[in-house]
């Protein structure tokens, strides 16, 4: 990617509804430090703001299975995903 991994250019995307930039770098964030809930907790954000639930879903699993001290606030989120809200 060109763009910086920087979250404040990623929030400029997400704000400007320009997701498809917004994911490139949540994703390049992501795989840079794979074992951080935190960058997954961004990218799955990103997923949710572009309307891409199943994806937001499928991320917060995976931060579920890398980090299991998550796993009550990550299954929350889930539950509020599939129950149509934004968490």
């Amino acid at each position: 990617t060109d763009e910086p991994l920087d979250g404040q250019v990623l929030q400029a995307y997400v704000n400007t509804k320009q997701f498809n930039k917004a994911i490139r770098i949540a994703k390049a964030m992501d795989s840079n430090d794979p074992k951080n809930v935190q960058n997954k907790m961004i990218l799955a954000a990103v997923y949710l703001r572009a309307d891409m639930r199943s994806s937001a879903i499928a991320v917060l699993e995976d931060a579920i299975d890398k980090d299991p001290t998550f796993k009550a606030q990550g299954e929350y989120y889930i539950k509020q995903i599939k129950a149509g809200n934004n968490p």
